[in-house]
């Protein structure tokens, strides 16, 4: 993800301008779009789907007073195409700090290792994941998010914020991961034919 962007209060005065000139409308709107955006990111297994929301209005209300719009454009889908690279991003980025990939790649180490391959393991991992319930695919994104020097104390922490002993949450993620396997190899398997 991209350095955080600060926008002032003039800023975010010009970007409800935009949605519409009543200031009540444009709150509206705002909170519409808003909802929408939290939505989208929730949808596609974002950890902060609030943050997420906020960063595109932040980047659209940079980028605002360069924009040219046709008549009639509809302007919640220029929110949209922005959401959609920043859900990029931060895949891209959830990708590099959670090494569950690297282990459900290992599964299939005698496939290709090719591009198309890769890409098609990362879509069915991500198909996969969206599958188990929020709790328990943060709870497995979590569980490998961290460094081989942090593993240790940082699962200890998550099983004390489980309320769980690190051998329950342990099995927990087991359980977890044998279902995500088997919908692994299904989608795999699918995507061959």
């Amino acid at each position: 993800m991209r350095k955080k962007i600060e926008i002032t209060p003039e800023d975010f005065n010009g970007l409800l301008e935009y949605l519409s000139p009543d200031a009540d409308e444009a709150a509206k709107k705002y909170e519409e779009i808003r909802a929408r955006l939290i939505k989208f990111f929730r949808f596609r297994g974002c950890f902060d789907p609030e943050a997420l929301a906020d960063e595109t209005f932040n980047r659209i209300t940079v980028k605002l007073p360069d924009a040219r719009f046709s008549e009639g454009f509809d302007f919640s889908c220029y929110f949209f195409s922005f959401a959609a690279n920043i859900y990029h991003e931060d895949l891209r980025k959830r990708k590099k700090t959670v090494s569950i990939e690297g282990d459900v790649d290992s599964l299939f180490a005698d496939k290709s290792n090719s591009v198309k391959e890769h890409g098609r393991v990362s879509m069915c991992l991500e198909l996969c994941l969206l599958e188990h319930p929020p709790k328990e695919r943060r709870l497995l994104l979590e569980y490998y998010s961290f460094g081989k020097s942090e593993h240790a104390g940082q699962r200890k922490r998550m099983a004390a914020e489980q309320n769980l002993s690190e051998q329950k949450l342990y099995a927990a993620i087991s359980r977890v991961k044998k279902i995500l396997r088997g919908c692994m190899n299904n989608c795999l398997n699918e995507r061959e034919l």
